[in-house]
């Protein structure tokens, strides 16, 4: 069987523009989850302690970002936390 010129031409460009939808909503959900990445969290955990290992209640804790110099201050709990 031999395909027209015409028909050919037609199934291509159908085939183009389903490409083209494709790649553009990969696009999209690539940059949706790449976005994701930026968006960075971190937990510090840990208990305040004196030197003989008993726990610090409302010990002053600082916190600061080395990259931006941001500080934080916030007091440990009743168990040292």
């Amino acid at each position: 069987m031999k395909l027209s010129s015409t028909y050919a031409e037609r199934l291509l460009v159908s085939a183009m523009r389903s490409f083209g939808r494709h790649a553009a909503l990969l696009l999209v959900v690539l940059g949706i989850f790449g976005a994701a990445a930026f968006a960075q969290e971190a937990t510090i955990v840990g208990t305040v302690t004196d030197p003989t290992g008993a726990a610090v209640p409302n010990a002053a804790v600082t916190i600061t970002r080395a990259d931006t110099g941001q500080v934080r201050h916030f007091a440990s709990n009743n168990d040292g936390q």
